[in-house]
């Protein structure tokens, strides 16, 4: 399910992170994976701006990472999310940082460690591909507990192949 607030998992940052400006109107919060339209791809109205991660139906949305706010980038004085008014930006790890014990479908046991993980919205990871859902990254530990684990989250430059034409 697509986020509502502030994704409550823990996460290990990787470090590297770029600025990307807030397409207007759409509700970024901290935590949520996050995607750009490449030029060409889209309508001019959203290419190159951040949007939360879903499903894309000209399959021109890249995967960039993962949402960083803070009170400074927010416009609102809140750190937990960011409204785009097309002028506002965020910071995007990434690097590939890891979600830790993340809620992930059909992960159920160790034998699914090294498994792709796919996303289909902002917060909604699978072990399952589905129309519209991307590879976003591998899971790295299995909790023990059915349904939940590490994800590691693949690099943007892994996804940046696609940009180039």
């Amino acid at each position: 399910m697509a986020l509502a607030a502030r994704a409550s998992y823990e996460f290990q940052p990787g470090g590297l992170k770029i600025a990307l400006v807030v397409l207007s109107g759409e509700v970024i919060f901290d935590g949520a994976l996050v995607g750009v339209t490449k030029a060409g791809g889209g309508s001019l109205s959203t290419d190159g701006y951040a949007q939360n991660w879903g499903p894309d139906a000209t399959g021109e949305m890249i995967f960039v990472g993962m949402a960083r706010i803070t009170d400074q980038n927010s416009g609102d004085g809140t750190d937990d999310k960011v409204t785009g008014d097309g002028t506002l930006e965020i910071e995007v790890d990434i690097s590939g940082p890891i979600i830790k014990n993340a809620t992930v479908a059909g992960l159920n046991n160790i034998n699914d460690v090294l498994d792709v993980v796919y996303a289909s919205d902002d917060n909604t990871l699978t072990l399952t591909a589905t129309t519209g859902s991307t590879e976003i990254g591998i899971v790295t530990r299995y909790s023990g507990t059915s349904g939940t684990g590490d994800v590691h989250l693949f690099p943007f430059i892994t996804h940046a192949g696609s940009l180039i034409g």
